[in-house]
């Protein structure tokens, strides 16, 4: 994981701050399990934690297979 840029939080301007990060496809692949387990033992399912792991999950999709299939659309109904 290599972060690239970090934009510090600024509560006065209520800017939330952020980060640009790259991870390698290992690291994605260890992000996209976490963030599915979370997302399904979660007794609040956030919207941000929703959104967070279709993202990642489909990151990681065409990080691994240069696409996404039958199999990944049904994970994507599965967060909505």
């Amino acid at each position: 994981m290599r972060i690239q840029s970090l934009n510090q939080r600024d509560d006065a301007k209520k800017d939330d701050g952020s980060a640009v990060i790259e991870l390698s496809g290992l690291e994605l692949i260890a992000l996209n399990n976490i963030l599915s387990k979370v997302s399904k033992e979660a007794e609040c399912r956030s919207e941000m934690l929703l959104k967070m792991t279709r993202v990642v999950h489909t990151a990681n999709s065409i990080v691994q297979h240069g696409s996404l299939d039958k199999i990944d659309f049904h994970k994507m109904e599965e967060l909505a």
